[in-house]
């Protein structure tokens, strides 16, 4: 883990929110942002509207900014 990227607020909140409210989408999300923006856009657009309203809460940023977060954090 980047300690770069855990000095960013949400990522804690959103990891956490995930695992709570979604646990299924973990494996997904890792293999997603592991496999880069484009797979990570499909997996995004794959999610329902509650999901993607969730995590748009917690985040409070683009789509661009959540997967570079994420990538930071888990490589």
């Amino acid at each position: 883990m980047n300690e770069t990227a855990e000095k960013r607020g949400w990522l804690r909140p959103l990891i956490d929110w995930i695992k709570k409210n979604v646990p299924a989408l973990w494996n997904g999300l890792v293999k997603a942002v592991k496999n880069g923006w484009n797979a990570f856009k499909k997996w995004w657009n794959s999610l329902s509207s509650w999901v993607r309203g969730g995590i748009n809460f917690i985040v409070q940023g683009s789509v661009w900014e959540l997967f570079a977060g994420l990538w930071g954090y888990f490589f």
